[in-house]
């Protein structure tokens, strides 16, 4: 999983797009997953809702997160935005909120979502 938010990070530099990374709260490391490296990525505030940061993203936008339901909120309070499932949830729980966001025309992340120019399209 780690490797494949790497390449989709590496895509989207490529692509142009600036990246930052929001972990959970409960993390207590700065970077647990060392996702930031020698990168110009971002970190925001952990401490801080998704919610309350969605509304300071620039028009047209890419947000990607694990099946969550900030996830859910971004996209019906941004629909501006482009809206992504990182894809890296496992079990039952993640199986359902795949269904739930598929429902509400959030996808999956991928290169192709990168290389799009934001919007909500498919």
């Amino acid at each position: 999983l780690l490797l494949l938010l790497r390449r989709l990070m590496a895509a989207a530099d490529a692509c142009g797009r600036r990246v930052a990374i929001k972990y959970h709260p409960r993390e207590r490391e700065s970077d647990p997953f060392d996702l930031l490296g020698e990168s110009s990525t971002l970190v925001l505030p952990k401490l801080l809702p998704m919610e309350l940061m969605v509304p300071l993203l620039p028009p047209g936008g890419l947000l990607a997160g694990e099946a969550t339901t900030a996830i859910l909120a971004a996209h019906w309070l941004r629909p501006d935005l482009s809206v992504r499932d990182l894809g890296t949830g496992r079990g039952d729980y993640a199986e359902r909120a795949r269904a739930l966001f598929a429902r509400h025309g959030i996808g999956l992340l991928d290169e192709t979502s990168l290389a799009a120019g934001g919007g909500n399209g498919g």
